[in-house]
């Protein structure tokens, strides 16, 4: 290999690691607030959060497509072949005429060549170039994707270039340049909107908040949470739109080529991290860590949907479906209900930490409101169910450990806090006493492995073990055919999840019979919630069945009918039911 071509070579792998960590560090990272805010109901949206989305979007569209042409180039020249350039810095560009010269090159010169030119748009009079530049931008936002959004993203376009071609391209020239920048980016960002939507509706919805046609405020909270959070980003995102960063990284690279190296190794680093740490499958390690704290040095508050809290606790965001996804499993309910009237049937949601510990969320943090939630399915339930209210309960209770700090589930102690309040409402014996038992005081729950935070803090483990065993029990877990006389799985203790010690973790359907001196029985269905909850109910029916609608697939109504349960309880937390759909599934069956 010749020194030419081993300077081509090293070149090129300096191109394709600048493509990686434009596609990986940048695109991603702004695409990840781009997704946070279009996920959002317009009604929810005020004007500052929406333009802050759009222009996450404008950044990662840009660093998408030039990521990914750079690595193209990188390899090609690698490899001894050299491919023409796909971006020339498009948002530095003062008319929309030479955005599009900068933007996306390779594609505006094949249409240009194979398509403009072949339809004679260069040499025809006025008339002819309105149709041909007409028909060319329909044809590229067909090419993008072959939907309305694209069809009029090309029109718009065309109507824009053909005003900038034959009135506005002499009063651009005199503008002052930083009013022609205001200008493009503002045509090309109302552009993107239509590029980033699913349809016209949304589209036209997301406009109107834009430019304060909606009634939405003009800022709230979550507009300065996106913003505070994320204004590092934003700066490096620009700073990266324009030549400044280039030249600085040639004046450097003439100097000092350690410093060219070490620049490379740190860049690389970070994209291996980023990657990684994007691969959920994988456990905690070193660049697991590197990319979380690269975050919360760039000014993040929350990694992965998990807030990073104060005094150590990690919140999940609530994050419900939209109204049709949650009125659709509250009619699933009512329907079951009316199905087994003769059965009583009972509906508790438990509130997540994050509602009962909302003070605790970083300033200004966007959080729904779970009460509200709350308050409405418990008025839109059915006079055949009687919902369980333990938000008041939980939070009287708030300055015990009643969460724990690295998981999303209900400590022991936050589990017999809301029996007790189901227990008076169901009419339970709740007059056991208990020995608590620590068996474990180095959990990390679900939310450090999510968010990728560990701290020397661990959780503690507790079971609450019956004073006087007035009943024994046989679980059977019918998915594998496993019985034993405990509902704790100690083996769990041993391994990454440690919440499992409850019930042996998630089945589709468990058995618990019991020699408790009663005929009552209970089907009980639920989430994770639920597990810690079971030992409390076990002095109270002589059998539970337990059926995880997530993964139970069988007939319901086939278990109810073969049964001879009394009380029918639904146990979930607040993220799951408003947001799960396996539920509403079950019941329809």
């Amino acid at each position: 290999m010749t020194f030419n071509n081993i300077n081509k070579f090293t070149e090129g792998g300096q191109r394709f690691l600048l493509g990686l960590a434009k596609k990986v560090l940048l695109a991603n990272n702004i695409g990840l607030l781009w997704t946070t805010i279009s996920s959002l109901n317009t009604s929810n949206l005020s004007v500052l959060t929406a333009w802050i989305g759009i222009m996450a979007f404008t950044f990662k569209i840009y660093f998408n497509f030039g990521g990914y042409y750079d690595m193209a180039i990188g390899l090609s020249k690698m490899f001894g072949l050299d491919l023409p350039e796909g971006f020339d810095y498009p948002y530095i560009s003062k008319s929309v005429t030479e955005f599009f010269k900068r933007w996306n090159i390779s594609l505006g010169d094949y249409f240009r060549k194979y398509i403009y030119i072949s339809l004679e748009g260069t040499r025809h009079y006025i008339k002819k170039q309105f149709i041909d530049i007409f028909i060319i931008w329909i044809l590229i936002g067909l090419w993008h994707k072959g939907i309305w959004n694209f069809v009029l993203w090309g029109i718009y376009f065309s109507i824009v270039l053909l005003i900038e071609k034959f009135y506005l391209k002499e009063k651009l020239n005199n503008l002052p340049n930083f009013m022609a920048h205001i200008y493009t980016m503002l045509i090309v960002i109302i552009g993107w909107v239509l590029f980033s939507l699913d349809n016209l509706s949304m589209v036209a919805q997301y406009l109107k908040v834009m430019f304060f046609m909606s009634g939405n405020p003009i800022i709230d909270n979550g507009s300065i949470y996106y913003l505070y959070t994320n204004i590092i980003l934003f700066v490096i995102l620009t700073l990266c739109s324009t030549t400044y960063l280039s030249k600085k990284f040639n004046e450097s690279e003439s100097q000092s080529n350690i410093s060219t190296v070490l620049l490379n190794v740190f860049i690389l680093l970070l994209s291996v991290s980023y990657l990684v740490s994007d691969n959920s499958n994988l456990k905690e390690n070193f660049f697991t860590h590197v990319k979380t704290y690269t975050d919360l040095l760039i000014g993040k508050k929350d990694i992965n949907n998990v807030y990073l809290a104060d005094d150590g606790y990690l919140l999940k965001n609530f994050t419900p479906s939209d109204d049709k996804t949650v009125n659709n499993t509250i009619k699933s309910l009512n329907n079951f209900s009316n199905k087994h009237k003769d059965t009583k049937t009972y509906v508790c949601v438990i509130p997540t930490s994050t509602s009962i510990f909302k003070d605790k969320l970083p300033k200004f943090a966007p959080s729904q409101n779970q009460e509200k939630y709350l308050k409405n399915l418990s008025s839109s339930l059915n006079k055949n169910i009687e919902y369980i209210d333990t938000y008041k309960a939980l939070n009287d209770a708030k300055d015990k450990y009643i969460y724990y700090k690295t998981d999303n589930h209900l400590t022991t102690l936050g589990a017999y806090t809301s029996f007790f309040k189901i227990s008076e409402q169901m009419q339970l014996d709740n007059s056991a006493y208990y020995d608590v038992k620590k068996v474990s005081n180095d959990f990390n729950g679900s939310l450090s492995s999510q968010s990728g935070l560990r701290f020397s803090q661990k959780d503690d483990i507790d079971i609450y073990i019956p004073e006087s065993n007035k009943s024994s029990v046989i679980v059977n877990y019918l998915d594998n055919k496993k019985k034993t006389t405990s509902l704790y799985n100690t083996q769990s203790l041993n391994t990454k999840n440690k919440y499992d010690v409850f019930l042996d973790g998630n089945h589709p359907i468990v058995e618990i019979n019991t020699t408790t001196n009663t005929q009552k029985q209970l089907l009980l269905i639920k989430d994770s919630y639920a597990n810690t909850f079971v030992p409390f109910l076990t002095n109270n029916y002589s059998k539970i069945i337990v059926v995880d609608p997530m993964h139970y697939k069988g007939d319901l109504s086939k278990l109810i009918d073969n049964g001879k349960f009394s009380d029918i309880l639904f146990l979930y937390n607040a993220n799951t039911f408003f947001s799960d759909t396996s539920l509403a599934k079950l019941l329809n069956k």
